[in-house]
């Protein structure tokens, strides 16, 4: 993820405005800096709480009049950015998914289980209710550039750890970290095919760019009698639609700028395309995922404050195309029919002082899932 932040300078960051703010967004706490006034009011104030601010009330109300209607996608949240602001377009996705009572279930349910996991560790053992599980291996696929910039802990060693203590069966397929999705997809499909053979069931755990990577093995590449083994997937901030950025660099003359700094950096301009939004759509209008595969989404929302210094330009350069999370935008996360967590205040890096148990709070929740 940071590789591609040196292309943000290609894209322009303005700066944006820091308005304080505290409230709540969904179901969770926050303290920090927002980008309007408008988005400020729209989280300080409930509607059983409106009226302070008569103008705002009856802007916000002929905003949710005009979105509500319309599908919660890329366009409409870039439209409403436009109109308000990409906060308050961040809040509004927050509230409107949670609005769907399974989804608002879903996020309970995950936060029910971190505060069981914090409750046992302040006793000294935190552990998973892993019944039914003991048939299953959790497969790892990572991010992009997962050795070589091993800051951005894409290679996920720290929850393959926690899940190996946790008692449940692991591995990890090692793509090329800078291959393009068709590429990886194709090792990827080869490697679980693998795991068909030896007879495991498998739930699949994907971070950043192994999400499309992962989308396009079972989605693509593998036929539909040999994915019956594959019975999960946790993709974690997948850009399974592709980044908008990407697509910004690739008009002349910043593609061949774009080019030069990807070579440097280790990332080819093939992996680049295969990555942008245009591609991803076209490549995504052609997947054919199993209706038997049970997803989790865990998706970081963050705020204009609460975004880390290491993600900021990349999350300022991409405000233009709506609400996003530092590397791709919030609606592009999500597939339909998948269960969704949200990770409110959180960016694309996922830094959290509890992450820990949030892993094993999506663990949880995942073999709680496939029980069902």
């Amino acid at each position: 993820m940071r590789a591609l932040a040196l292309f943000a300078f290609l894209c322009g960051c303005n700066s944006i405005p820091r308005i304080p703010v505290e409230g709540r967004v969904g179901l969770e706490s926050v303290q920090t800096t927002v980008d309007s006034e408008l988005a400020r009011y729209f989280i300080e104030n409930s509607p059983s709480r409106s009226g302070a601010r008569p103008e705002l009330d009856a802007e916000i109300a002929r905003l949710l009049a005009r979105y509500d209607s319309a599908p919660l996608s890329r366009d409409s949240l870039r439209a409403l950015s436009d109109e308000a602001s990409p906060d308050f377009a961040a809040v509004y996705f927050v509230r409107r998914l949670l609005s769907v009572p399974r989804h608002r279930r879903m996020q309970e349910r995950f936060m029910a289980h971190v505060a069981r996991f914090r409750e046992q560790r302040a006793r000294g053992v935190v552990r998973i209710d892993s019944k039914g599980a003991d048939d299953y291996v959790t497969v790892f696929v990572p991010g992009l550039l997962y050795e070589s910039k091993t800051e951005t802990k894409g290679d996920m060693a720290e929850p393959r750890a926690l899940l190996r203590q946790a008692g449940l069966g692991t591995a990890f397929i090692r793509v090329r970290e800078a291959g393009t999705v068709e590429v990886n997809g194709e090792h990827i499909a080869a490697e679980l095919r693998a795991l068909r053979a030896a007879g495991k069931k498998v739930v699949l755990v994907s971070t950043s760019k192994g999400g499309p990577d992962v989308a396009y093995a079972i989605g693509s590449v593998m036929a539909a009698e040999d994915r019956d083994f594959i019975r999960g997937w946790v993709s974690i901030g997948g850009v399974l639609r592709g980044t908008e950025f990407i697509d910004a660099n690739m008009t002349w003359p910043k593609r061949w700028i774009a080019a030069v700094v990807g070579w440097i950096i280790g990332i080819p301009l093939d992996t680049m395309k295969s990555m942008s939004a245009e591609r991803s759509l076209q490549r995504f209008a052609g997947q054919s995922l199993p209706g038997h595969l049970t997803v989790l989404h865990f998706v970081a929302v963050p705020l204009s404050g609460t975004v880390l210094p290491q993600v900021q330009r990349t999350y300022s350069a991409m405000r233009k195309f709506g609400p996003n999370d530092g590397m791709t935008l919030l609606s592009n996360q999500l597939l339909p029919g998948g269960h969704i967590v949200l990770a409110v205040g959180l960016d694309h890096w996922f830094r959290d002082p509890e992450i820990d148990l949030k892993t094993l709070a999506l663990a949880q929740t995942i073999i709680d899932l496939l029980r069902e």
